[in-house]
């Protein structure tokens, strides 16, 4: 809770800059967010934009809740494979296009590349054969993911500062039946979530002669499953301050927090039992 209303009350602080009476500038260089900000602005009509972003995302360790879990007590709950780190590669390549003023239509596509190192738990093959416990391995994934289509629709218009509505859907093109070594791979591991999702948001920008500012608050809905599983809901609160110091240079910097449900469900390839 302290780290929402931290989050919260800096937003404020932003949005209470001091602005000077002008028209919103779209053509300075910190009129758009960073660029991990997604569906951050609109365009005027007849307006085209192509976009490519390259991300890159490592993680490692386990965790129930926001609780750490050892290997041991990972195993000792049935699991016999434990995931020390996973990184992923991401290329996204989108296009927007403006038919009116208060309405731009997104899409974006991206291909990714899941690596993921961990260690398997070994049993014994029989008398007098000893196996060693533990067995590193590796396994990794890669194509194209699911497709986002939205609409960016501006609701406000207050001269320096401008508010829209972020509404979207992602359409479930990714695999979810990748496989290493005839093994079905995780839930991480797999390139799309298998489910039609909602993706609604809303997006505030501001500027003054100097400095731009904005903050974004975005979820991801699932809807349906996917073979007897759905990922977990998502929620990010975003929030951004950029210097302008020439027509075509600005620095940023970017406050993020993201949050995750649990898997809801699951595949029955992947069980236990």
């Amino acid at each position: 809770m302290k780290s929402s209303s931290y989050f919260y009350a800096g937003v404020v602080a932003v949005a209470a800059l001091n602005v000077s009476a002008h028209d919103y500038e779209t053509k300075r260089a910190d009129s758009h967010a960073p660029i991990a900000v997604m569906g951050d602005h609109t365009h005027k009509t007849g307006e085209i934009m192509l976009s490519y972003r390259y991300m890159q995302m490592n993680m490692s360790g386990l965790a129930t809740g926001e609780d750490s879990l050892s290997t041991s007590e990972l195993f000792s709950q049935g699991y016999s494979v434990y995931a020390a780190d996973m990184d992923m590669q991401m290329h996204m390549i989108g296009a927007m296009y403006a038919p009116s003023d208060k309405l731009t239509l997104m899409g974006m596509l991206m291909y990714s590349r899941n690596t993921m190192d961990g260690t398997m738990k070994m049993d014994s093959m029989g008398e007098g054969m000893q196996m060693p416990k533990m067995m590193k391995h590796s396994m990794e994934s890669d194509g194209l993911g699911d497709l986002r289509l939205s609409g960016l629709y501006q609701i406000a218009d207050l001269g320096h500062a401008r508010i829209h509505l972020n509404l979207g859907v992602s359409v479930p093109t990714g695999s979810t039946d990748e496989e290493n070594n005839g093994m079905l791979l995780a839930y991480p591991m797999q390139l799309g979530s298998g489910t039609w999702d909602l993706l609604p948001g809303v997006t505030y920008n501001a500027q003054n002669e100097d400095l731009s500012w904005g903050a974004q608050l975005t979820g991801t809905f699932r809807t349906g499953d996917n073979n007897g599983y759905s990922l977990g809901h998502a929620g990010r609160a975003q929030a951004w301050v950029a210097k302008n110091w020439a027509p075509t240079m600005s620095t940023s910097l970017r406050i993020s927090n993201e949050v995750w449900g649990c898997v809801d469900g699951e595949d029955s390839r992947l069980s236990m039992a």
